[in-house]
C-alpha cells in the first residue's frame, strides 16, 4: 500500500479511473471539438454520441436515471467571440407520463 502511495505522489497512476466500480450519482461524457463549428449536424452528431456513451455507462453499473442534462459551450479562451452556454434538462417518463423540460439560454 505505502508503495502505491509513493508512487501515485510520483505521479504514476496505480489504478485506473474507470476501474473503479462503485456507482456514480452523476455521469458525464464530454468532448471538446478540435475547431470552431456552426454546423447543427456536428452538434446533433456530438450529442448523440455522448448520449450512447452515458447510456453504456448507466447500463455498466446497473442504473437508471430521471433526467438528462445537455450543455454547451463556447471556447472561453476566444474573447473576441461571444461567448454562449445554453444547457437543457429532460426529465424522462415515469409511469407512462412524459414530465418536462427546463432550458437555460
Amino acid at each position: 500500500m505505502v508503495k502505491r502511495t509513493l508512487l501515485e505522489l510520483q505521479g504514476t497512476p496505480c489504478i485506473e479511473l474507470d476501474d473503479v466500480d462503485t456507482p456514480k450519482q452523476n455521469i458525464m461524457t464530454s468532448r471538446s471539438f478540435g475547431r470552431l463549428t456552426e454546423s447543427l449536424y456536428v452538434l446533433h452528431e456530438a450529442i448523440r454520441v455522448h448520449a450512447s456513451h452515458g447510456v453504456e455507462k448507466l447500463i455498466k453499473q446497473n442504473s437508471v436515471t430521471s433526467a438528462v442534462m445537455i450543455f454547451l459551450k463556447t471556447n472561453r479562451f476566444r474573447d473576441d467571440l461571444p461567448q454562449y452556454n445554453p444547457s437543457i434538462v429532460i426529465l424522462l417518463m415515469i409511469h407512462g407520463r412524459l414530465l418536462r423540460q427546463h432550458s437555460k439560454d
